[in-house]
């Protein structure tokens, strides 16, 4: 049997701009089905030092990790509130957060990323009452280019030094635990952080 056909809508929005946000949404509302799930993915790192963090890079760092989220959830939420049928929220923090970096993002960076953790929680308490779940993925040294570009091999071997697993995790591994946090299954995961980072960081 043909698989069912899912339909795309690519927008460019600047999650940090309220304005921006809406009208994404909007012209979601009018072409796609309702929002039933969100995974706020957009971010970006900081390998700026706690004396190198002027003002203007620490409001940077923190609109695209934290107030974006904020923004996106707040827009996804009220939707979601609307339509009567719960929904699923997932915010992407980082390892960051916990070990306050070094690798190639600092403080800023694990600010940030601390933020969208509180953000997670405080959300998981509103809007669990609704039937909507929030919940935090919080990956360890991923083979993508946010540590200032892609990684070479001797890169990945460093980075994976202290890792149990002796290796930088896959794009495809983090997809998959996102996957499952917005599916049916999940409907009791509520407010967790779940690390994906081979076991770099143990709680």
């Amino acid at each position: 049997a043909a698989e069912a056909v899912q339909p795309v809508l690519g927008i460019a929005v600047d999650v940090a701009d309220p304005a921006s946000v809406e009208a994404a949404f909007v012209r979601m509302d009018e072409e796609l089905p309702p929002v039933l799930a969100l995974v706020n993915l957009a971010g970006i790192a900081s390998p700026h030092t706690l004396f190198e963090l002027t003002k203007e890079l620490w409001t940077r760092v923190m609109d695209a990790n934290a107030t974006g989220t904020l923004l996106m959830m707040q827009a996804a939420a009220r939707r979601m509130i609307d339509g009567g049928c719960g929904g699923r929220i997932v915010n992407t923090s980082s390892i960051t957060a916990y070990d306050g970096g070094g690798t190639f993002s600092k403080t800023g960076y694990a600010g940030a990323k601390a933020a969208v953790l509180g953000l997670t929680r405080g959300a998981a308490r509103e809007l669990g009452p609704h039937g909507i779940t929030c919940n935090a993925v919080v990956p360890g040294p991923i083979d993508t280019d946010i540590m200032g570009g892609p990684l070479s091999e001797d890169r990945k071997a460093a980075l994976s030094g202290d890792i149990p697993v002796q290796r930088v995790g896959r794009p495809s591994e983090v997809a998959a635990l996102v996957n499952f946090l917005v599916g049916e299954e999940a409907g009791f995961i509520n407010g967790a952080s779940y690390f994906i980072d081979g076991g770099k960081h143990m709680v």
